[in-house]
């Protein structure tokens, strides 16, 4: 994938951007970002078995009143693609280790998009959004991390969420691209672009710093910056190190094992969505081996350690691509104002903040959803691989 073409800055003149905001407290991040366009009506209450079924007509209610942008709604896309045309299946980074993935086809699709899950994130639980992305004409793979989904676990006890490095995380996204991505989507048009949550959009930055040909561009919710907790950062550090050096890399952190404390949604910190919430869980009460628990001591330290890569000097400023990162003004998971000091840092960065969104936006209400959606096709209609491929049509 070596042949991306990307355009030197998808952002008008005229829009605010991550610089504007470096230093600003929460409150006032929401001030100066919110982006209050019209939201999408919310949808009944029995959403939840609809969402655990096929999806492909959101994302185009969403975008057909951006202006300008109606008639990627309009342009006869079959709004039907959804999840009973996702193809399952494995492939293998290195001996011992099987990762899961996903194939959405799409017929004349207009691009590319690999969607890469945050932390306890699976195929099934992401597939309102690739039948969103396939509904735009975007064909999409997505796979499940190793140590969590249907993917190889890492320990005797598969609910500890565990990693030696996240390294490995790397070298199992470039092994997917070169082997799986690459040769199949070799013959589709348009932009390659990465759609990634949490500790998956933390990832996209350093695979966008690591091979900048692969993708066009990305779109990030929540990326994976600086942990939140009940105790700083550099202390989480500290204790995750020594309790790795003193051979406890495999305990839990927090959390335990998955079970009734991961199914109330009244406590939950990921989204206000009461439907959406539940069809995940409805997920994994179907198929117990998706879940997946706390994280452990060694994984805590392996997230530390690569967050001080990614916000080392000269790190973020060398990734070039364009990258539009949308952050939740009530995430208590990750800190949104350090989502707004590094997209600044970016060249081609720009930071949405959605008031009132907990930490998984595209598992939120649908108002907070549109921003991100609207905002995302904005981006898209921009590059010029996706013009291209609405040239060859």
């Amino acid at each position: 994938m070596s042949s991306v073409r990307r355009s030197a800055s998808p952002w008008r003149a005229d829009e605010p951007r991550g610089q504007r905001a470096v230093g600003l407290r929460s409150t006032q991040i929401d001030r100066a970002l919110h982006d209050g366009g019209s939201p999408i009506a919310d949808r009944d209450s029995d959403r939840a078995r609809r969402l655990l079924r096929d999806a492909g007509g959101a994302a185009l209610e969403s975008i057909a009143g951006v202006p300008g942008l109606g008639h990627l709604a309009e342009d006869g896309r079959d709004a039907e693609v959804g999840l009973s045309d996702l193809e399952l299946a494995t492939f293998s980074p290195c001996a011992g280790v099987s990762l899961r993935y996903g194939r959405l086809r799409v017929p004349d699709a207009r691009g590319v998009a690999l969607v890469l899950h945050g932390r306890t994130g699976f195929i099934e639980k992401y597939g309102e959004v690739i039948a969103e992305l396939g509904a735009l004409g975007l064909a999409v793979w997505s796979f499940d991390w190793r140590g969590q989904g249907l993917s190889t676990r890492l320990l005797d006890n598969p609910h500890k969420g565990h990693i030696d490095r996240f390294e490995t995380y790397l070298e199992d996204l470039a092994a997917f691209v070169v082997a799986v991505l690459a040769p199949q989507a070799a013959a589709i048009p348009g932009p390659r672009v990465l759609v990634a949550h949490s500790m998956g959009a933390h990832l996209a930055l350093r695979h966008l710093h690591d091979r900048p040909d692969d993708f066009s561009l990305a779109a990030l919710t929540s990326p994976m910056v600086r942990i939140r907790g009940p105790v700083p950062p550099r202390v989480q550090q500290g204790v995750a190190a020594l309790g790795a050096r003193f051979g406890r890399a495999d305990r839990y952190v927090s959390g335990g094992d998955w079970g009734p404390r991961h199914q109330r949604f009244i406590t939950n910190k990921r989204t206000h969505d009461r439907a959406r919430f539940e069809a995940v869980i409805a997920c994994v009460r179907a198929d117990p081996r998706l879940a997946l628990g706390g994280p452990t001591l060694g994984w805590l330290a392996a997230a530390h350690r690569s967050i001080a890569v990614l916000l080392a000097p000269g790190y973020p400023e060398r990734i070039t691509a364009p990258v539009l990162a949308v952050a939740g003004g009530d995430d208590a998971i990750v800190d949104t104002c350090a989502t707004v000091r590094l997209m600044a840092r970016l060249p081609a960065g720009r930071v949405v903040v959605v008031p009132e969104a907990k930490h998984e936006i595209l598992h939120e209400r649908d108002p907070q959803r549109e921003p991100f959606w609207r905002h995302f096709v904005e981006v898209l209609a921009r590059d010029p691989g996706w013009r291209e491929s609405a040239r060859m049509r």
